[in-house]
């Protein structure tokens, strides 16, 4: 399986677990050529990649800081859901 990770600028969005509005930041995946969004929330980013509040800039210097591992987390879910897009959480960390 063919990963690519596209290096541009990552776009904050909301997204549904549940009921619940969580706050994300999306960026690009492409899987043997199929490109689509992976997530990670802002939670993750705050407890695990330093984010100090959820003000965007705190949220993408910390997405920016935390890339390459942000990056290993999803290549290995990945591997297990059928290439799939993937929302990583806190947990995943």
């Amino acid at each position: 399986m063919k990963i690519e990770f596209p290096k541009v600028p990552p776009d904050i969005a909301s997204s549904l677990e549940g009921a619940k509005v969580v706050n994300i930041i999306s960026f690009p995946v492409i899987v043997d050529g199929r490109r689509f969004l992976s997530d990670i929330t802002f939670q993750a980013l705050i407890e695990h990649f330093g984010a100090a509040s959820e003000a965007s800039t705190e949220i993408k210097q910390a997405f920016e800081s935390g890339r390459e591992r942000i990056h290993a987390a999803t290549r290995e879910q990945l591997a297990t859901n059928g290439s799939r897009a993937v929302h990583l959480t806190a947990r995943d960390f």
